[in-house]
C-alpha cells in the first residue's frame, strides 16, 4: 500500500491505515523533534502531539503530495511553541541551574581525547541551539532529516533560494563558533 492510498484511507476513517501512516512516520518526526528540542522525553511528547494533530486534521489535506511538508509544518509549529515555553521558563529560572557556556567550557577543556570525542554531539547540539531559530531549522531539515530544498520551501512557505541561503548562514556561523572554541573537522 502506498503512502498516498494509506492518506486516502485514513481520511477516509481507516484506522488501520492511519496507525499504518503513523508507523511509517514516527521515527522521522521524533528525530527531528529530538534535534529540535534537545529532550528526548519532550520529543516524544511532540511526536504524540504532531500525530494527534495530523488526526485531527487529515481531512484538511486536499493532496496526499503534500503531506510531507505538511506534517514537518506542524511538527515545527510544535516544536517553536516548546522551545518558546523552555525559553519564557528560563527566564524565571534561579541561579545555579544548568549554565550552558559554563558546561561547554569544561567539555572543551578536558584533555583526554576520548572523552572529548564522546562530547562531540553534545557540543553540536549546543552549537546548533546557539543558531537563530531560522537557521537551526533548515540545518536539521536538510542535514539530518535529509530533505530537499524544495521540500523544506514548501514546509517552511518560503523560496528555495531564503532556504539555501538560510543554510549557507547557518554554516557559516557554525564555523565561527568552532573557529572561537578552536575546534577543527578533526576535533570534531
Amino acid at each position: 500500500m502506498t503512502p498516498s492510498d494509506l492518506i486516502y484511507r485514513s481520511q477516509n476513517g481507516d484506522e488501520q491505515a492511519f496507525g499504518m501512516l503513523v508507523r511509517m512516520w514516527q521515527e522521522r518526526i521524533h528525530r527531528f523533534a529530538l534535534r529540535y528540542v534537545n529532550d528526548y522525553d519532550l520529543a516524544q511528547d511532540i511526536t504524540q502531539m504532531t500525530f494527534i494533530k495530523v488526526f485531527t486534521r487529515l481531512n484538511t489535506l486536499d493532496s496526499p503530495e503534500r503531506f510531507t511538508p505538511w506534517i514537518y509544518r506542524i511538527a515545527l509549529n510544535l516544536c517553536i511553541d516548546e522551545a518558546r515555553r523552555k525559553k519564557r521558563l528560563r527566564q524565571f529560572e534561579s541561579e545555579g541551574t544548568f549554565n550552558e557556556e559554563t558546561d561547554l567550557a569544561d567539555v572543551l577543556q578536558q584533555s583526554d581525547s576520548h572523552a572529548f570525542s564522546q562530547d562531540r554531539n553534545r557540543i553540536i547540539e549546543q552549537s546548533l541551539h546557539r543558531l537563530p531559530d531560522e537557521q537551526r531549522t533548515i540545518v536539521l531539515m536538510k542535514i539530518f532529516q535529509e530533505l530537499t530544498f524544495r521540500e523544506i520551501a514548501d514546509i517552511l512557505e518560503i523560496p528555495e533560494n531564503t532556504a539555501k541561503a538560510r543554510l549557507y548562514y547557518a554554516f557559516k556561523a557554525l564555523g565561527k563558533q568552532f573557529k572561537k572554541w578552536n575546534l577543527n573537522q578533526e576535533t570534531i
